[in-house]
């Protein structure tokens, strides 16, 4: 088992990694409770659901059960979540668990952010991509019709608890939606994580990408700089799941698909080196991710414009000039609607 220690302005947590953890998870919760309120979705409840709650009493625990899917990561879910909060007289001194992949982390961690001022919150992430990437550093919020993640805030969890053995039952197709955002770490700051992802090393390519996290959150909590470069490929990839009304691709695929058309720009503006592009394709085709877009930069753009890294007439734009070396660039709107990639 590993742990790693996350150290921000507003709160230190441990992130534990490891197998069978949630048969003990106790031991791994290093805040006190009264109750226990547990939000997960349907497809984890039939799995695990049980096996979670039988590390508590049974009178001190609570559950609230989701449909699966980007689709419940709205406004009106939240407010059933605040019922379901206030219906079992939710307190301060109580805890939420947040048991499910991107979109139960995201939403749990917003409304436990924002009922009561803030109630604590603990991270169970179930999926590659939650343990790598949304379940650490805070972020949380739901999607709007006009684009993802628009309303939220950044609350940190007070751990995260990644147990591994939560993802042998996982479809190859989930594995690799996650494994995307470890390509993305690798390529704006470690390589090495790059072997670990060929290898389908899930157990090492997990630490090494929240070490990547860790670093980069440390100095940037509130993503008013470097933190952007964890969104690599996200300006496209955000556009791309909305024109797909998030059911025609996945997160991780179309992070996949906007990281190949921001190497192609970073090529086309001569910031990125043409060669690398080759090296991601043929990377995300052994974890059989898509790579061609089947929008045009011009429907993408007013999604883009939505983005969270506009800052008045430029989004601040994420490019990798060579494998480990990224930084942002402001990028004129106006510019990116004329650009054919």
């Amino acid at each position: 088992m590993e742990k790693i220690n996350i150290k921000t302005k507003t709160r230190d947590y441990n992130i534990y990694v490891g197998e069978n953890l949630t048969d003990n998870v106790l031991q791994y919760m290093e805040v006190p409770f009264d109750k226990i309120f547990i939000i997960t979705d349907q497809t984890i409840a039939k799995l695990y659901l049980e096996r979670l709650k039988a590390n508590f009493k049974k009178d001190k625990v609570f559950c609230h059960i989701l449909k699966p899917g980007e689709d419940e990561k709205n406004l009106s879910t939240t407010n059933q979540i605040y019922d379901f909060f206030i219906l079992n007289k939710i307190s301060k001194a109580d805890l939420v668990l947040a048991f499910g992949g991107g979109v139960v982390g995201d939403i749990s961690g917003f409304a436990a952010a924002t009922i009561l001022r803030g109630v604590n919150v603990v991270q169970i992430p179930t999926t590659v991509l939650a343990m790598i990437d949304s379940s650490i550093g805070g972020k949380c919020g739901v999607n709007l019709r006009g684009g993802k993640n628009l309303v939220g805030t950044i609350y940190q969890p007070r751990g995260v608890v990644c147990d591994i053995a939560l993802l042998k039952g996982l479809p190859k197709t989930e594995i690799s939606n996650g494994l995307s955002e470890a390509v993305k770490d690798g390529f704006i700051k470690n390589p090495q994580i790059l072997k670990s992802v060929e290898n389908f090393d899930l157990y090492n390519t997990i630490i090494q990408s929240i070490k990547v996290k860790k670093e980069i959150v440390e100095v940037d909590e509130f993503e008013d700089n470097v933190r952007m470069l964890l969104n690599f490929g996200h300006t496209f990839g955000h556009a791309i799941e909305k024109l797909g009304e998030y059911k025609k691709f996945s997160h991780g695929q179309a992070v996949a698909i906007g990281m190949v058309l921001a190497l192609k720009l970073g090529i086309k503006l001569k910031i990125t080196k043409p060669e690398i592009l080759q090296t991601l394709i043929i990377l995300l085709n052994k974890l059989s991710l898509p790579t061609v877009c089947p929008y045009t930069v011009q429907e993408m753009h007013k999604y883009i414009c939505a983005d969270k890294k506009v800052r008045g007439d430029k989004v601040h734009f994420v490019f990798v000039e060579d494998i480990g070396i990224s930084r942002i660039i402001p990028i004129p709107l106006n510019d990116l609607r004329g650009i054919d990639l």
